[in-house]
């Protein structure tokens, strides 16, 4: 079933599966026992056990109501309980959003500033989890970071974002289309921020599709953009619109999912807004009638468990990137 509306042309979310964690007071380290503490953001909690392994969770960050602890919370909480004995906490990588949190009185942690943390702690091994959906700009500065602190400790991983393979695409796909089910008349249009690297054409999670009744369309290899079902915020509405008609062809509405992992001001102004330059108004205008989703990628079980994997993985095995090996 669509999912239903909190207000005209607003979804709600995915659906919810029972059990699901729900946002947690976010400390900055899990203790043994895999429960988040209760210090702020790159700190270490007081009740946190002494231990030598620790997960820094890089994440752009998030202003929006509810702060870290809404957007992360849950994801935190998994980490934790999936390694026991190992601290985990989050790092924001964006100095703006790290400002703007300060000033809402919520403290925020740089990635330099977690790590340096870590080592006076004297913790000898981590693994740093970007929090991320995919290659871009972003993910090189958290590399960056993470190499300027490598000497500091015997073993730094950066692990991989969340679409790093074709099996990571296929899980993803799966967790979306899952949790926002669509009728034969509707399509279901996933919309990725994207980068002006070009990193959106490389990576399905990072460039968003769009499918009707159920069925997803793949991209074309080599893309042929004439008929591509990606879309992203960098292409704009009347890119999504053509290949909407495209695509699938007999839709009448339209659900906009934000392929990102958390929602942000892309998404409350430009997807959902009302203004005339909106994804939705464009869509609207088009002759679709419209739901834009305003929950993140995080929300969904699924997602959050392939970042889980990714950490579990680079705590075993090294991930695909190791500082260390850039010491040569």
């Amino acid at each position: 079933m669509p999912c239903r509306r909190r207000r005209a042309g607003r979804c709600p979310g995915p659906r919810r599966v029972a059990g699901d964690p729900v946002a947690v007071r976010v400390g900055a380290y899990g203790n043994k026992d895999g429960q988040t503490g209760t210090a702020g953001m790159g700190e270490v909690a007081a009740d946190a056990a002494p231990t030598g392994m620790a997960v820094v969770l890089a994440c752009y960050g998030s202003a929006r109501a509810g702060g870290l602890e809404a957007a992360y919370g849950g994801l935190v909480r998994e980490v934790a309980a999936a390694a026991p004995g190992v601290r985990v906490g989050l790092a924001v990588v964006s100095a703006p959003v790290r400002r703007e949190l300060e000033a809402q009185g919520e403290k925020a942690a740089g990635l330099g500033d977690v790590l340096r943390g870590l080592a006076a702690e004297g913790v000898r091994s981590v693994v740093v989890q970007p929090v991320l959906v995919g290659e871009g700009r972003t993910l090189d500065a958290v590399r960056a970071e993470a190499a300027e602190a490598r000497d500091a400790f015997e073993r730094l991983v950066v692990g991989d974002p969340l679409v790093a393979s074709a099996d990571d695409e296929a899980r993803l796909v799966a967790a979306v289309t899952a949790a926002y089910p669509v009728a034969p008349d509707e399509a279901l249009l996933l919309v990725a921020h994207g980068s002006a690297s070009g990193v959106g054409a490389r990576v399905t999670g990072d460039r968003g599709c769009c499918h009707a009744g159920g069925s997803v369309t793949a991209a074309p290899t080599p893309r042929d953009t004439s008929s591509d079902p990606v879309v992203t915020l960098h292409e704009g509405a009347q890119v999504a619109v053509a290949r909407l008609r495209a695509q699938a062809p007999g839709a009448t509405r339209v659900t906009v999912v934000p392929l990102m992992l958390v929602a942000g001001a892309h998404v409350r102004r430009e997807l959902a807004g009302d203004a005339p330059d909106s994804w939705r108004s464009a869509l609207v205008r088009s002759g679709y009638a419209v739901r834009v989703c305003e929950e993140g990628l995080l929300a969904l079980p699924a997602v959050r468990g392939i970042l889980v994997d990714h950490v579990l993985g680079a705590l075993q095995t090294g991930g695909t990137y190791h500082a260390q090996a850039e010491q040569a």
